[in-house]
């Protein structure tokens, strides 16, 4: 990666309704701290409105807002963070927070990854997830490629986006040459597992695991501790 990866974001552009004097001048903070480089922590600008700080993001700050609730007033370049997106990096937040043993001789990083820009997978139907993880543990990266998304509209396991975790494994993995990379991908559902009733046979949530699909809710205490371990054994 170098500064001109499409995936770094060189500026955020608001276009907000002239009458939200409140919200301007929150924006207009942000952009002060933001210059001053003293941006070190989650800065709320509304309500389900704010800039989030994430040492482990590769640029800061990510902007999160609940599009519906704003979508007269404001419109924002690149687009914002859904609450899915969001609770991922706040649950990666705490858990590297929370873990200094673990992590004391492993470095996590983590990039968002803009849709028809970033990096995307013919495989999985021109899939592209909403998060690049790497886990680098000396000469070894364990790279991940991460999407917390709905599970409404797949009617399967089988579904491409979710059997990305072979196939990135049998035709991209191969062709790296690398033994030092070892690639994964993972689908996070913010779905919960009671709303599934409609996938044939209803999969237990071990059978969702197995394939790399974890619960958001469900599963918020454990699973980025799962899917870390998992990169780690492949």
């Amino acid at each position: 990666l170098d500064i001109n990866n499409p995936n770094f974001e060189a500026e955020y552009n608001f276009l907000v309704k002239k009458t939200e004097d409140r919200l301007i001048g929150k924006l207009k903070e942000l952009k002060e701290i933001v210059r001053k480089k003293e941006f070190q922590e989650n800065f709320n600008i509304d309500n389900d409105f704010e800039a989030l700080y994430a040492g482990l993001h590769l640029y800061q700050p990510l902007i999160y807002i609940d599009k519906g609730r704003y979508e007269e007033v404001i419109k924002i370049q690149p687009v914002a963070l859904n609450k899915g997106e969001r609770d991922l990096v706040e649950d990666l937040k705490l858990y590297f927070n929370s873990n200094n043993e673990f992590f004391a001789v492993k470095q996590l990083y983590l990039l968002r990854n803009m849709s028809k820009k970033g990096i995307g997978f013919f495989e999985a139907n021109n899939f592209f997830p909403d998060f690049i993880l790497w886990l680098v543990i000396g000469d070894k990266q364990y790279v991940s490629f991460i999407d917390p998304k709905g599970l409404r509209q797949i009617q399967g396991l089988t579904d491409p986006k979710i059997q990305l975790h072979k196939s990135i494994k049998a035709t991209i993995q191969p062709k790296l040459n690398d033994p030092n990379i070892e690639l994964n991908s993972f689908i996070i559902s913010n779905t919960p597992y009671n709303q599934l009733t409609h996938w044939k046979g209803q999969e237990s949530m071990e059978d969702f695991n197995f394939q790399n699909v974890y619960f958001q809710k469900e599963q918020r205490l454990n699973y980025i501790k799962a899917i870390l371990n998992k990169q780690l054994i492949g």
